[in-house]
């Protein structure tokens, strides 16, 4: 639980914000990108995943990701 509580801050501290999905995200390594998911009423992190980039340029367009 502590390593996933520390990846998902990094993403937090380092990534791009992303009103669509309410979100961070983070270029990791290849096509992945992290993606940590935010309450909006409390601001706690309410999920944490690895996508690809495809799936994330479809959801997030305004992130200006191309797959």
């Amino acid at each position: 639980m502590e390593q996933y509580l520390s990846d998902a801050n990094f993403v937090i501290e380092n990534g791009i914000y992303s009103h669509e999905l309410n979100g961070y995200v983070k270029f990791m390594k290849g096509d992945k990108l992290g993606f940590v998911g935010i309450d909006r009423n409390t601001g706690n992190i309410t999920t944490f995943h690895i996508k690809t980039v495809s799936e994330l340029a479809k959801k997030a367009p305004s992130l200006g990701i191309n797959p």
